[in-house]
C-alpha cells in the first residue's frame, strides 16, 4: 500500500496471520516540524529474548497529489529510538526516546493495524460504533479498536495526562492502497518537555 517504503512499528499477529493491512504498526514515529512533516524511511534495530530497540530515521517527505503521494529521501532531520516490551499478558510497553527531537515539533506516535478489519471503536463509556474515515480526538481513559469478533487492541488515555499529549481515532480504507485503523498519540513538544514518552498496547481477543 502507500506505505510500503515507511519503516514499520510493531505488528500484531493473529493466529498465524499478520493484520497490519496498510497500517503503520504500533509505536511509529512521524515529526512536523517547521512546515514539513518526515517519515522514517530507514530504520536499525536490535533484538533481546523479551524486548526490540528500533531507532528510526526520519528521512523521508511526502510528494505528488493527494491520494497518490511517494515517499522520497532527504537529509535526516533526527533519529528517534523506541523500545518495545513484549508482556507475557500480551500487553506492549512502549518507551520512545525524544532526546534528539528538535524543540517545538509535533511528533506523531502511531498505532496502526488493518482498518479493513478493525473497524469498531469501543471506549471506558460504553460507547460501540463503525469508524468511517476520520481523524478525531478522543477522551476516553480505556480506547478499543476492534473487529467484528472484539479481536484488537486497546490504547489507554487515563489522567492525569501531561500537557502537550493528545490522543486522536483515525481510520481509512481505499482502492488507492490505504488501509488503516489508528490510535495515534500527538505529543506537541512546545508544552511536553520530557526526555521520554511512554506508553503501552493492550492486546483484546
Amino acid at each position: 500500500g502507500k506505505l510500503i517504503n515507511v519503516q514499520k512499528g510493531a505488528v500484531m499477529v493473529v493466529g498465524d496471520q499478520e493484520v497490519i493491512g496498510e497500517g503503520a504498526g504500533f509505536g511509529t514515529p512521524v515529526l512536523m516540524t517547521g512546515n514539513t512533516t518526515y517519515y522514517p524511511l530507514t530504520a536499525t534495530i536490535d533484538y533481546t529474548n523479551s524486548s526490540v530497540t528500533k531507532t528510526f530515521i526520519l528521512d523521508g517527505v511526502e510528494q505528488g497529489p493527494m491520494y497518490h503521494k511517494v515517499f522520497i529521501k532527504v537529509q535526516p532531520v533526527c533519529n528517534i529510538t523506541v523500545h518495545y516490551l513484549f508482556q507475557t499478558n500480551g500487553s506492549l510497553d512502549i518507551k520512545v526516546d525524544l532526546s534528539k527531537v528538535p524543540l517545538g515539533s509535533t511528533l506523531y506516535l502511531l498505532n496502526e493495524q488493518s482498518g479493513g478489519r478493525f473497524y469498531r471503536y469501543v471506549d471506558f463509556a460504553g460507547n460501540d460504533t463503525a469508524v468511517d474515515f476520520s481523524w478525531r480526538s478522543v477522551h476516553a481513559w480505556y480506547n478499543y479498536l476492534i473487529d467484528a469478533q472484539g479481536v484488537g487492541f486497546r490504547v489507554d488515555f487515563k489522567p492525569p495526562m501531561p500537557g502537550g499529549v493528545s490522543l486522536y481515532l483515525g481510520r481509512e480504507t481505499r482502492p488507492e492502497g490505504f488501509d488503516w485503523a489508528g490510535l495515534d498519540y500527538e505529543l506537541d513538544l512546545k508544552e511536553f518537555s520530557s526526555a521520554s514518552f511512554e506508553y503501552s498496547v493492550h492486546m483484546e481477543d
